[in-house]
């Protein structure tokens, strides 16, 4: 599952995409959990970012993992690959310290209001 939420620093309209990974138990819909952010590496939320926080749900944990980059190309992940690797390592210098502070907003506001 994830949550789009609008961002003011992207200057090409690419919300804030934050994914959430659940614990779920069976018999308790309305069970509130701990939460944890995980923040994934050059490559956004690829698959092996999404199976580590997969584990850490499975220990009663919501995990929000957000997509880093959004200001620069959206929430899909970054190919792991030499052209990815120097795209990803280029938005991580570029990426404003304002980017990852709306970034930590937006999830703060996910969590209180969920």
């Amino acid at each position: 599952m994830h949550h789009d939420i609008p961002s003011k620093l992207s200057p090409n309209g690419h919300p804030n995409r934050i994914f959430i990974i659940s614990p779920v138990i069976p018999g308790y819909p309305n069970a509130k959990f701990p939460g944890i952010v995980v923040f994934s590496e050059i490559y956004q939320v690829t698959g092996p970012v999404e199976r580590f926080a997969g584990q850490i749900a499975s220990h009663g944990f919501v995990v929000a993992c957000p997509s880093s980059f959004h200001e620069f190309q959206g929430p899909d992940p970054i190919p792991y690959d030499v052209e990815g690797t120097d795209r990803g390592n280029k938005f991580k210098v570029d990426k404003e310290v304002a980017g990852y502070d709306e970034a930590s907003l937006a999830r703060a506001i996910y969590r209180s209001t969920n």
